[in-house]
């Protein structure tokens, strides 16, 4: 099959709907290259200049397919000119010597970051994705429904996490299952306003009336109680 014939087939099969492709690898790594200036430059106040270049560290079977289709290509983010090459909303345009195509690689962000700014994420986040494999209680859920004042977003959390035992309205899902967690995420970004404000409502009820002084005194009581029996 050639490159035409494989847009045809996408487009008769697919239509107008967009095209993703995830990955943990992306298919252009963009480098910052830092040049400190030398003795004589530092004493002139000269300052360290940056440059960017980019390389393709790995050929997958998926990237001609981009290529010829187009699309978004979702990949770690592993370059150090990740960041300073995408465009306001994370993409970048690749391949760079000719771009048919938007990567949006997945930064992560290695660095501490005070309550403050992880509530303004929370909040500012449509889908909350808790994707746990075994979890005792998972405070990230919790903390998530206490910053969302404004009554929206919606949390998909693990079945396999305490809280979702407490946690009715939430969009429970299996970690395992790759295609049913897929769905799960499609079907809480596609939730009507009005049933997104219905569960966090009730979320938030749930979660600001069982505090963790209530906790701590579940825990103290039952101690007590077991204190008392051995008796």
């Amino acid at each position: 099959m050639t490159a035409a014939a494989l847009v045809s087939e996408v487009v008769a099969r697919l239509g107008d709907t967009r095209l993703l492709v995830v990955a943990n690898r992306e298919p252009y790594v963009h480098v910052k290259h830092v040049r400190e200036p030398g003795f004589l430059g530092r004493l002139r106040g000269r300052k360290p200049t940056t440059s960017l270049s980019w390389m393709q560290p790995l050929v997958t079977a998926l990237d001609p397919v981009m290529r010829a289709c187009g699309g978004t290509w979702v990949a770690h983010g592993s370059g150090s000119g990740d960041r300073a090459t995408s465009d306001a909303h994370g993409r970048v345009a690749v391949p760079p010597d000719d771009p048919s195509k938007t990567s949006t690689p997945v930064l992560f962000r290695h660095d501490h970051h005070p309550p403050e700014e992880v509530g303004a994420c929370y909040r500012a986040a449509d889908v909350c994705v808790v994707s746990s494999l075994h979890d005792g209680m998972n405070l990230v859920a919790e903390e998530f429904i206490a910053a969302r004042t404004d009554g929206q977003g919606v949390l998909v959390l693990s079945q396999f996490t305490g809280a979702a035992r407490a946690l009715a309205d939430v969009v429970p899902v299996n970690p395992f299952a790759a295609d049913e967690f897929a769905a799960v995420i499609d079907d809480a970004l596609r939730l009507p306003v009005g049933e997104r404000q219905r569960r966090m409502r009730n979320l938030r009820t749930e979660v600001l009336s069982h505090t963790v002084y209530d906790w701590a005194g579940t825990l103290l009581s039952e101690a007590c109680r077991l204190a008392d029996v051995r008796r």
